[in-house]
């Protein structure tokens, strides 16, 4: 049993644990201390709490009634550890001055060596083509018209292969700083308060127009059926896989039920019994054809073959993808990594043939 205290943040009251709030409170306070020289009104730090409070309110809104310690660091860690802020601002005092100069115009944001991550925010099926567009520093749109028009091509099968490589083995951009770093912006705590600023004018317009839509389709019911989606596990690749399992193992022992409480029913085709061409008893004669012609072990061995058959799909799918994988994480530039992927992928076809 946990205690749980009562808050107020940024005009939002929510239920969390008392060690999450200790963590948070340490956090902000952290923040306070930090940004008090550079800004003396706490607007930096006002930004970053109605930022934390509006990540609290879509989880409660998700059925966590109670914020928990968990979900506070997961926070906390999305908007960027108290590290982050000391460890970028140790990196840009030692080149920029000691005076801060108040301009009216908005500070232009330093340029760094972009990174490549999944864009989750901007995503169709898994963000690939979002973050390759903020990699290359391109409309999401253009790189999604010129992907769908090369599908008719005949490198359809290399680019599925790899975005499935791309989904599996490139990180998301879930934290400030990977954000940041996908746009191709240095890491600071100017920008960092910039884009948590960015991110929450865009949360509050994405809300509004939500339940504005949710109202209309589905009349004012959206809280109740988005928890209790959301209180469902999500099923992984593995749990379907065996889930297609059972299904064939529970035709197996059927059909062999079948054959235990009927054993003439594998003496060959029956359909001597009954004329096929006798429409009273056609059903009879196909059932009789089917159960005792196959017999108990055709039955049990045909799904055998057919899960024997996606498993070695699985496993060759896996040989051609891993190694894809592994050029993604190196730390070459993106065109010798595609050119590495495509001599992978005409090599391992090469060989098949």
């Amino acid at each position: 049993m946990k205690k749980t205290i009562t808050i107020n943040l940024a005009n939002r009251v929510f239920q969390i644990e008392e060690d999450a709030y200790m963590m948070l409170e340490q956090y902000l306070n952290g923040l306070r201390a930090y940004f008090k020289r550079t800004d003396p009104d706490g607007e930096i730090t006002d930004d970053i709490e109605n930022r934390i409070s509006e990540l609290f309110a879509e989880k409660k809104r998700l059925g966590h009634e109670v914020i928990t310690v968990d979900i506070t660091s997961e926070v906390i860690h999305r908007m960027g550890d108290m590290s982050d802020f000391i460890d970028t601002d140790e990196e840009t005092s030692s080149t920029a001055g000691t005076t801060y100069t108040e301009t009216t115009s908005e500070p232009e944001r330093e340029k760094v060596q972009r990174k490549f991550y999944r864009d989750i925010s901007n995503k169709w099926v898994a963000g690939v083509l979002s973050g390759l567009a903020a990699y290359v520093n391109i409309d999401v749109w253009v790189l999604r018209l010129v992907f769908i028009f090369l599908l008719f091509t005949p490198i359809t099968l290399f680019l599925i292969v790899f975005y499935i490589a791309c989904a599996i083995f490139i990180d998301p951009a879930i934290t400030v700083n990977q954000r940041l770093e996908m746009k191709g912006e240095a890491v600071s705590p100017d920008a960092i308060w910039k884009k948590i600023s960015e991110e929450s004018k865009d949360f509050g317009d994405k809300i509004s127009d939500g339940f504005s839509k949710v109202r209309t389709k589905y009349n004012l019911g959206y809280e109740k059926s988005e928890t209790t989606a959301e209180k469902k596990p999500k099923r992984s690749w593995t749990s379907w896989l065996w889930g297609i399992l059972g299904i064939i193992i529970a035709l197996a022992l059927c059909f062999g039920f079948l054959y235990l409480i009927s054993p003439d029913l594998v003496e060959g085709f029956r359909a001597g019994y009954y004329s096929i061409d006798d429409p009273e008893h056609i059903l009879e004669s196909i059932a009789y054809m089917f159960a005792g012609g196959l017999g108990l072990l055709s039955i049990v061995i045909i799904p055998l073959m057919i899960l024997c058959g996606i498993l070695f799909f699985l496993l060759g799918l896996a040989i051609l993808i891993v190694p894809i994988g592994v050029i993604l994480k190196t730390p070459f530039h993106i065109i010798i990594k595609i050119l590495l992927i495509i001599g992978w992928f005409m090599l391992f076809f090469y060989v098949l043939s």
